[in-house]
């Protein structure tokens, strides 16, 4: 029973391996396209670099034969069907030879892409620009041939050859030979019409959502571009592969992010406005200024002796404000929406002092600096002032005024005391003749003084 176990086990492991190693290569032979196009031959050649037509149902190669020195032939294939991403994998050429006379060397050049953009595939008939070895990008030895072989040649040539998508055409060339040769091939019969056997691969393809913020943006991602959809949409269909994905619009900074696609995928691009940038110049008098600028973020510098500082902002709403040791800082807000200048003055900053006057006693009224308080039960008042020079009056009734000169540089205290006035003396004179002499009486009369 564990022999029997141990076999059926032996056997799922090496059908396992059998499918890791057939799978993946069943997988590539599917994914693999070769490709049978019958060409056809321009209505024309070239001999000895003049153009001439020709109706025959076939085309020939000849050098030094029968006094033409050279000719020169072409067939073309329509190998639009061929995918331009495709990886070739395999190119054949089959001609068949009709009839060969002498020795000769083969030389084709396919023409991958003509120089001369005014040519169309197919034009006929030919012109001399195609007999010209230098229109063509590359060249192929086909082959090397003897006389008496007749029948189909098959010629193996680069995977370059083709012009996928296009037209690929080919122009045949005699080599130098010094016994001379003809070559004919065969076009017109289906039976014998040059064939262009193409084998290649198409890569894996995958959907790349890209969702842009904002709408209507430009994407453009492996040669393919785009604009999103009022919802920021954008879908392309690409081969597996890393690719560069560039998403701009107007009034935007461009953005480009890099993806690898494997699998369907779906990412997203948000792009940042464009704020457009702006002088802002300040002035200040007195120079040598302290100016900040401030939104989100903070900006300082000084004006120096020139009184002057520039900044480079972009647009938004800004708040200025300008200081100096010694003067009243001033503040601005604006917007900043182009260039602009502003000019600030700044005024010499007033120090107040607080001058606290004691008098004795209270009640009595006080005045100073255009200000008049009367001394409460605390005994003192306080005058707010500028510093300066000033004029303290104090007075009462029944008192002596007093008045003190004082200069404010910092907050003080004095101290004033009213004397009471003297009392009033009112005198009455009465005569009284005593002999030779006078008599003098002083009667006291209330409070006021006395009566005389």
């Amino acid at each position: 029973m564990k022999k029997v176990y141990w076999k059926l086990l032996t056997v799922v492991f090496v059908c396992v391996g059998l499918l890791m190693v057939v799978v993946p290569y069943t997988a590539k032979i599917m994914g693999i396209t070769k490709k049978t196009i019958y060409g056809d031959r321009a209505d024309g050649y070239v001999e000895d670099g003049e153009v001439k037509s020709s109706s025959y149902t076939w085309m020939y190669v000849t050098y030094n034969y029968k006094g033409v020195k050279k000719a020169v032939s072409f067939i073309y294939f329509d190998t639009r069907d061929i995918p331009k991403d495709a990886q070739i994998e395999e190119v054949k050429l089959k001609i068949y030879v009709y009839s060969i006379r002498g020795e000769l060397k083969l030389f084709l050049y396919p023409v991958l892409f003509l120089r001369d953009t005014d040519w169309e595939y197919p034009h006929k008939p030919y012109t001399a620009k195609d007999a010209n070895k230098e229109n063509y990008d590359s060249m192929v030895t086909a082959g090397y041939y003897k006389k008496g072989r007749e029948g189909w040649h098959e010629y193996l040539l680069p995977q370059t050859a083709v012009n996928k998508g296009g037209w690929t055409k080919f122009a045949i060339f005699p080599a130098p030979s010094p016994k001379g040769f003809k070559i004919t091939f065969m076009t017109a019969d289906s039976t014998y019409k040059p064939q262009l056997i193409v084998t290649y691969s198409t890569p894996d393809y995958y959907t790349l959502t890209v969702r842009t913020t904002p709408a209507r943006c430009k994407v453009s991602v492996g040669g393919q571009t785009k604009i999103s959809d009022e919802y920021g949409k954008a879908t392309f269909r690409l081969k597996e592969g890393t690719y560069k994905v560039t998403v701009s619009k107007e009034g935007y900074k461009t953005k480009t992010v890099t993806v690898s696609l494997y699998e369907d995928k779906t990412i997203y691009v948000k792009l940042e406005k464009i704020t457009k940038e702006y002088k802002l110049t300040i002035y200040t008098d007195p120079p040598n200024c302290w100016v900040k600028v401030t939104n989100k973020e903070t900006w300082t510098a000084n004006s120096g002796n020139e009184g002057k500082c520039e900044f480079i902002l972009p647009e938004d709403s800004y708040t200025v404000t300008v200081s100096k040791e010694g003067y009243e800082s001033k503040t601005h807000s604006f917007y900043l929406d182009s260039d602009k200048e502003f000019t600030y003055r700044l005024t010499p900053t007033i120090k107040r002092y607080t001058l606290r006057v004691y008098v004795d006693p209270i009640g009595a009224t006080v005045e100073v600096g255009g200000q008049t308080k009367t001394v409460p039960s605390t005994g003192y008042v306080d005058f707010d002032l500028e510093e300066g020079s000033y004029v303290v009056t104090v007075y009462k009734d029944g008192y002596s005024t007093v008045t003190k000169e004082i200069e404010l540089k910092e907050d003080t205290e004095i101290h004033i005391t009213l004397t009471p006035e003297r009392p009033e003396v009112a005198i009455t004179h009465y005569m009284s003749i005593i002999g030779a002499g006078f008599l003098l009486l002083a009667i006291p009369c209330g409070v006021k003084g006395w009566l005389v």
